[in-house]
């Protein structure tokens, strides 16, 4: 069931993997470079919540699409949760210590090559008004 929900055009694929995708392009390449080991026991950690943030949205879905409003509001609040502790250990964490391991040149780069990627990223086709077919055809 949880398969059928990801192969839904979903918000969770538009902005669960953006995040995702740009971060495994951009930050976590960089991110291994500056911090070796750490680095990658990061991303490895990163990539662990991003999949688990990922379950919890997709449980959330198939509770509403079941009319499951408890188990909905459940989910979204363990989503929640998940996310707040992904973006405590990034901002809080590992981006003050990958910014204390570069040169101001190097992280201008890194800001310049995340924006990009966020550009490209399918997410920013919805952040423009979508015409009605397009709502439909995304199940939203």
């Amino acid at each position: 069931m949880a398969a059928r929900a990801l192969q839904d055009p979903t918000i969770i694929d538009a902005v669960v993997s953006d995040h995702r995708n740009a971060e495994e392009a951009v930050l976590y390449p960089f991110m291994e470079s500056k911090l070796g080991k750490e680095g990658h026991s990061f991303t490895e950690h990163s990539n662990h919540e991003h999949a688990e943030l990922e379950g919890k949205l997709v449980a959330a879905v198939l509770a509403s699409r079941e009319g499951d409003w408890a188990g909905l509001a459940q989910q979204m609040g363990d989503a929640q949760k998940a996310f707040e502790h992904h973006r405590h250990d990034e901002e809080d964490k590992y981006l003050p210590e990958l910014a204390q391991a570069s040169q101001a040149d190097e992280l201008r780069e890194l800001t310049a090559q995340w924006a990009e990627a966020k550009r490209k990223a399918p997410l920013s086709e919805l952040s423009r008004p979508l015409a009605k077919s397009s709502w439909e055809t995304a199940g939203l």
